[in-house]
């Protein structure tokens, strides 16, 4: 990438948050017995995909503002804005694929057994 004293090369790595979080996901979701089979491998699937395309967005945005403010940004990009971006990013799978549809299943699970509120 261009720099003001000339080009810079950015080594882009495994991040081991990522790692971190979809390890998390995985043991959460694959051994809780409130969802189905089926449900639990179409979560993990669809929950490996938008983690990893999160990651490549936290890259391209730590690229992006080293780009536009400069080499200076690197500790400001990376460990806080793209960081907290991420961690909001995993929140927000974590609710979708896990919470609510946990949610769902006990409701249904009470309104089936008629102790619903009426």
């Amino acid at each position: 990438m261009p720099d003001t004293q000339g080009w810079v090369g950015l080594n882009i790595t495994l991040e081991c948050s990522t790692l971190i979080e979809l390890s998390i996901f995985a043991g959460l979701l694959l051994f809780y017995p409130k969802l189905t089979l089926k449900q639990r491998a179409w979560a993990f699937a669809v929950g490996l995909l938008v983690t990893y395309v999160l990651n490549l967005g936290r890259i391209v945005l730590i690229v992006g503002m080293i780009l536009a403010l400069g080499r200076e940004a690197i500790p400001l990009a990376h460990n806080l804005v793209a960081r907290l971006l991420y961690f909001v990013g995993i929140l927000f799978i974590y609710w979708f694929l896990l919470t609510r549809p946990t949610l769902f299943a006990i409701r249904r699970t009470i309104e089936s057994q008629g102790l619903g509120v009426d």
